[in-house]
C-alpha cells in the first residue's frame, strides 16, 4: 500500500572550513598510511568473492574524522571550544546543512520567511532556478485554496544521522537560529523505551 519510492542523491559541496580540515587531515601520515592500507587491503583481499579486509582501530579513526569532517567541522573538534563554536557556528560551514536547510524550506516544511539569524551572509538559499521539480513535492492534492492565496498542507520529513551529536548540530545551528517555528520530535538513544512509541504516535497523528 504505500507509494513508489523516489531516490534522489544530491551532491553536497564541502564548505570552505571543511575543505581546510579534510586536507589537514589527509597530510597526516597516520591518515595516509590508513588509507593506503585500506586500498591494499581491498586489491588484495578483493571484494568480489565477500572477503572482508582486515583492518585495525587505528585506520577506523582517521577514516571516522574524514566522515565527521564531511558532516560537519564541530564533530571533528575533540572539544567544542567557545572560539571554535564561534568560527563554525554559520549555516554555511557544512554543505551538508546548507542541502537540508534547502530542501526543507523547498518542500514546504519550513517556512520560506527570513528570520534575524538569516542575516548572517551564509547563503542559506540558493536561487530558485537551480532548483527543479524534483525539490518540490507540492501538487495539487497539497495545496488548498483560500481565495487568491494558496496555502500548504502542512508536510512531514525524517531525518537520519549516524551520530547523535549530528542531531544536536541540526538543532543547534539549523532548526534554532534559522527555523524557529518548526515543530519536531526527535527520537534517539537517549529517549528511554518506555517513551519511544508515544513519540512515533505523535508524529503520526499529530
Amino acid at each position: 500500500e504505500l507509494p513508489s519510492k523516489t531516490i534522489t542523491d544530491i551532491p553536497c559541496q564541502l564548505s570552505k572550513e571543511q575543505i581546510l580540515l579534510y586536507e589537514d587531515i589527509l597530510k597526516a601520515s597516520g591518515t595516509k598510511d590508513a588509507l593506503e592500507q585500506v586500498e591494499n587491503a581491498l586489491l588484495e583481499e578483493g571484494v568480489s568473492n565477500g572477503a572482508v579486509p582486515k583492518i585495525g582501530s587505528d585506520i577506523l579513526k582517521s577514516l571516522l574524522q574524514l566522515r565527521l569532517i564531511c558532516t560537519h567541522p564541530l564533530l571533528h573538534m575533540a572539544s567544542h571550544k567557545s572560539d571554535s563554536v564561534r568560527s563554525f557556528s554559520r549555516l554555511d560551514c557544512s554543505g551538508k546543512l546548507v542541502a537540508l536547510n534547502d530542501l526543507l524550506r523547498h518542500s514546504g516544511i519550513a517556512e520560506t520567511d527570513m528570520c534575524a539569524a538569516d542575516n548572517d551572509d551564509s547563503g542559506f538559499m540558493l536561487p530558485d532556478e537551480n532548483f527543479d521539480g524534483d525539490y518540490d513535492i507540492m501538487d495539487d492534492h497539497q495545496t488548498a485554496q483560500n481565495g487568491d492565496n494558496a496555502q500548504r498542507i502542512a508536510s512531514k520529513c525524517l531525518i537520519f544521522a549516524q551520530f547523535t551529536q549530528s542531531l544536536d548540530i541540526v538543532e543547534e545551528y539549523l532548526f534554532e537560529p534559522h527555523i524557529p517555528s518548526l515543530q519536531y520530535l526527535r527520537l534517539d538513544g537517549k529517549v528511554p523505551p518506555d517513551n519511544r512509541h508515544s513519540i512515533v504516535e505523535q508524529f503520526n497523528t499529530d
